[in-house]
């Protein structure tokens, strides 16, 4: 399966829209999740793999997108915390209360 996971940051060209982001890593079966985001990188894609060198492929080939500058990436070691989005808030899931 598809076990090797990891994070990759893009920077884009310009003012390259979120939306020509989307359709471009949509075309990705890799790309889980992508969202664009607030600091220097302009989005940051989950990327599902079956080992390091086809996450290596999968970033080479976005990385060939025409807006992108360069990206960063990061493989995923372990889980810690695996709250899908959605999910219900920590005190309903486990009866405890986070200050806020």
């Amino acid at each position: 399966g598809w076990t090797t996971e990891a994070y990759v940051e893009l920077f884009c060209q310009g003012k390259t829209k979120p939306s020509d982001i989307a359709v471009a890593v949509a075309k990705f079966p890799e790309v889980v999740a992508a969202a664009t985001i607030t600091g220097e990188a302009d989005a940051l894609l989950h990327i599902r793999a079956t080992d390091v060198r086809h996450v290596e492929r999968v970033i080479e080939r976005i990385a060939a997108q025409s807006f992108v500058v360069r990206t960063k990436s990061s493989i995923v070691l372990s889980r810690l915390v695996d709250t899908p989005p959605g999910a219900a808030p920590p005190e309903a899931r486990n009866g405890s209360h986070v200050p806020g």
